[in-house]
């Protein structure tokens, strides 16, 4: 009876252990992203190569950022973006390549809007 106990009181010991991880709640941001809209002024802009566009998140606090341009849908110049993100708090965030921009995280969108221009809002989701 008594290693019963003793295995009961290790086994529940070792089920109530956390992850020594930091960055768990980060995890929702980690991986690819693909957009779904670009708002200009509210008003969403339609374009063929949308879809092609990507944002990548990595664990390291880096990110890629491909866009992709009409008529032939080529990668915009100078890309992708390379640059880092840093989390502000639980759905808003920062990142840079050459621009600052702003992250909101809700559920499972986020927009991005560069930091001193609130015209245009790139939609992705996962």
């Amino acid at each position: 009876m008594k290693k019963n106990i003793l295995l009961l009181v290790i086994s529940l010991t070792f089920l109530n252990c956390s992850s020594s991880d930091e960055n768990v709640s980060d995890n929702s941001l980690i991986g690819t992203w693909k957009q779904t809209k670009l708002l200009i002024n509210g008003n969403e802009s339609q374009y063929e190569c949308i879809e092609k566009n990507y944002i990548k998140f990595s664990e390291n606090n880096s990110l890629e950022w491909a866009r992709h341009l009409n008529p032939d849908c080529n990668l915009d110049e100078g890309t992708p973006y390379i640059g880092t993100w840093n989390k502000i708090n639980e759905t808003n965030y920062s990142f840079k390549t050459d621009e600052n921009f702003v992250l909101k995280l809700i559920n499972n969108t986020i927009e991005i809007q560069e930091e001193n221009d609130d015209s245009r809002k790139w939609i992705f989701k996962k």
